[in-house]
């Protein structure tokens, strides 16, 4: 299952398993009628929602390109509307310089020819990230076509190829994360053209985020160093969610779990700890690993995020030591900040004030927000915010000093989905 799949089975059985009603804040398409629940108990049907996937096609038709290569239509940003930036010499050529390659939507392709100086590859760089990508690729002899895909992080999900052939035939990259798809070829010339890319427009409903600060460890063993992240972005809470991690050694063999706890996942938790390490004995094979941590249920659905850390060598002596910190999740509420429900100016403090007071605002969500304050006579005298602000709760000061004393009138506005004025009193 890609990582959409987990994210989108792991919301729909914890809201199940917690008895909530808020099964419209993720989607689950597809999931079968009688999925169990990670207890065993009755199961569930999913509820009818509306896709959150977009899909994005380009053709190459809409440019006006010439027939031979002439360096004018090289592709950078001209469908950056749609989510790619391509990065290479390819350049949109229309039918008159066909090269002999049919099965191409008429009238123009991206070509590359090396004899004409237009080298591979093409890099596409896609944001936000693709689930799947379908593009016709096509050659004019049988050399082989070539795509490689890379996830957020630079990581390798896949390379995919065919033997390309004087018709167009379809290349396949299929993941969850493809951030980066690199196009390449033997030989000196190919096409591609209709290409097919799926996105995932929604954000997740939760997300767990590694972020690794140290990854080289010596012969004679170390600390892996990462910070890791965990945000609900859904009002509701689930009991006893499981937190574990585990390596991949260089042989693919899989070991673990390292670390392992159960926590209670609260309405729009949101924890973050830095410093993390995850001992790496001296006995351990030298290569490349992957540290994995997962939160879900063991023996079910669960999201997961990686990073991949290198070993140089070998010490033949040493502790067999596998020891890793935990990750320090509260269990109570009252010590987890959590997102605001809605938006909303709070009480100004002090009120009356003397030269200075607090304005008070929450976000549940990044918004533009612009914080006025004007006189008895509309004139704006101050302006504290006016800007992207991320979600949370904020504070700014009010500085009155220079202004004469009298009734003023805070205003905070988010376009759209707050317009909200209070009093406050100035006495000098």
């Amino acid at each position: 299952m890609n990582r959409c799949g987990f994210l989108l089975t792991l919301c729909a059985v914890m809201l199940l398993a917690a008895g909530a009603t808020y099964a419209d804040t993720c989607v689950l398409n597809g999931l079968p009628s009688d999925t169990p629940v990670p207890d065993g108990s009755t199961p569930y049907q999913s509820p009818p929602v509306s896709p959150t996937i977009d899909e994005e096609f380009i053709d190459f038709d809409d440019l006006d390109a010439p027939g031979l290569f002439n360096d004018q239509i090289p592709l950078t940003d001209e469908y950056l509307d749609q989510g790619v930036l391509f990065e290479g010499q390819g350049e949109v050529l229309n039918e008159s310089g066909n090269f002999g390659i049919s099965n191409y939507s008429s009238p123009n392709f991206l070509a590359f020819n090396t004899g004409a100086g237009v080298y591979p590859p093409e890099t596409m760089l896609f944001d936000p990230p693709i689930l799947s990508l379908t593009i016709l690729a096509g050659h004019s002899s049988s050399g082989t076509i070539t795509a490689t895909a890379y996830d957020s992080n630079g990581s390798l999900v896949g390379s995919y190829s065919i033997t390309g052939l004087s018709s167009l035939q379809t290349l396949n990259v299929e993941g969850d994360d493809i951030a980066e798809v690199v196009l390449d070829f033997t030989g000196s010339i190919c096409c591609f053209d209709d290409l097919t890319f799926e996105q995932d427009l929604e954000p997740d409903p939760i997300e767990l985020t590694l972020t690794p600060t140290s990854i080289t460890i010596p012969p004679s063993g170390g600390n892996v160093v990462y910070d890791v992240s965990l945000v609900s972005l859904i009002g509701a809470s689930y009991p006893n969610v499981a937190y574990w991690t585990e390596v991949t050694l260089p042989n693919s063999q899989v070991f673990g779990p390292l670390t392992q706890m159960h926590f209670d996942l609260i309405p729009f938790m949101n924890v973050s700890q830095t410093g993390m390490t995850q001992n790496i004995p001296s006995l351990a094979p030298q290569g490349a690993y992957t540290f994995t941590a997962r939160v879900g249920y063991m023996n079910g659905p669960y999201l997961e995020d990686s990073f991949i850390f290198t070993k140089t060598g070998v010490a033949a002596d040493g502790v067999d030591n596998w020891n890793g910190s935990e990750f320090q999740i509260a269990a109570d509420e009252s010590s987890v900040e959590s997102l605001p429900s809605g938006f909303a100016l709070l009480p100004s403090y002090p009120n009356p004030f003397n030269a200075q007071t607090s304005i008070r605002v929450t976000l549940p969500e990044t918004s533009e927000l612009t914080i006025s304050v004007y006189n008895v006579a509309g004139q704006q005298v101050a302006e504290l915010v006016n800007g992207p602000i991320n979600a949370g709760s904020h504070e700014y000061s009010f500085d009155a000093t220079h202004l004469a004393s009298g009734l003023y009138f805070v205003q905070a506005a988010v376009p759209g989905r707050m317009m909200q004025t209070q009093k406050v009193l100035l006495v000098q």
